[in-house]
């Protein structure tokens, strides 16, 4: 905590602007009671961030168009590309967003996009192709 005070780094992390908001406080929570809510934070992130990460991988390594297109889509960069450079690129920020509504981790009420066929309600499949799977609508 004392370097999170003394860093001078505030503007730049969260962490620290969440620290200069509790000393604010007049009931401020304790060093070891932040750190120890910080560490509940990065323990819940790192395991719903792996098991969505795996199925990312996943989904790449199991449909080889869908790998072919994202290394298409990479290898056009510049050598010395950035993460600002592969933010903008479509298709990969396509699958890392259908791997969240399918595949996520996380609980919660993250919507599913379905289609009406006749009597069939199926899942849209953008990206998985016949991955998906389909589901007669309730009656």
């Amino acid at each position: 905590m004392k370097h999170v005070r003394n860093s001078g780094i505030g503007a730049t992390n969260i962490f620290s602007k969440l620290v200069a908001e509790n000393e604010k406080d007049s009931e401020a929570l304790t060093d070891y009671q932040v750190a120890f809510e910080a560490g509940g934070f990065i323990v819940a992130g790192s395991r719903t961030t792996a098991v969505t990460l795996t199925y990312l991988v996943w989904a790449v390594l199991s449909n080889p168009d869908i790998q072919a297109r994202i290394e298409a889509e990479v290898a056009a960069l510049q050598p010395n590309y950035t993460g600002a450079d592969l933010e903008p690129l479509p298709y990969p920020s396509a699958l890392i967003e259908e791997t969240l509504r399918l595949y996520s981790a996380a609980p919660g009420a993250i919507p599913v996009a379905r289609r009406r066929i006749c009597s069939i309600w199926c899942r849209l499949s953008y990206l998985l192709g016949g991955s998906s799977r389909a589901y007669r609508a309730s009656t």
